[in-house]
């Protein structure tokens, strides 16, 4: 029972010593001088785009619903092109229908070269809720490389 004891007290003393001891060669994992030395840049964010939100007519509204179906059906056959600019035409349309803008962002990220459209729309997404990280994780997903390689260009310039 004391052997146990004593054990127990020399590992917790061997452990605090060790943590004591190399404790100061974390700090060279965890410069904090970066960004005084200019290895990370500041760059500013454009607000998020003002959702407009308008009265539509049932005419209008059942145009809507007529392009996001077909846009759907050419999702379900790869026609990412023609779905993504069927989306926009329902955006357009009916701006405040936040389904639109999320079906559009879909297509989006099932085609190359539309990685700016794809930032584009997901702020229109982050526009609607603010609070939701989700659509900021989504722009990065959806467009992959190049789009960090974008986003890199768009806040170096």
């Amino acid at each position: 029972m004391k052997w146990r004891t004593m054990k127990k007290l020399f590992i917790i003393i061997f452990i605090l010593f060790n943590v004591s001891v190399y404790a100061h060669d974390i700090s060279r994992f965890f410069p904090v001088d970066n960004y005084e030395s200019g290895h990370y840049s500041q760059f500013n964010i454009e607000p998020l785009p003002e959702i407009k939100n308008r009265e539509v007519s049932i005419d209008e509204h059942n145009q809507c619903v007529d392009l996001n179906n077909r846009a759907i059906e050419a999702m379900h056959n790869r026609n990412y092109s023609k779905a993504e600019q069927l989306f926009e035409q329902a955006s357009y349309i009916m701006p405040g229908e936040k389904m639109f803008w999320n079906n559009r962002l879909v297509a989006l990220s099932n085609l190359k070269g539309k990685e700016a459209e794809s930032i584009e729309v997901g702020r229109v997404m982050m526009a609607f809720e603010p609070d939701k990280f989700i659509y900021a994780y989504n722009i990065g997903i959806c467009s992959g490389e190049p789009c960090r390689s974008l986003l890199y260009r768009l806040c170096n310039r």
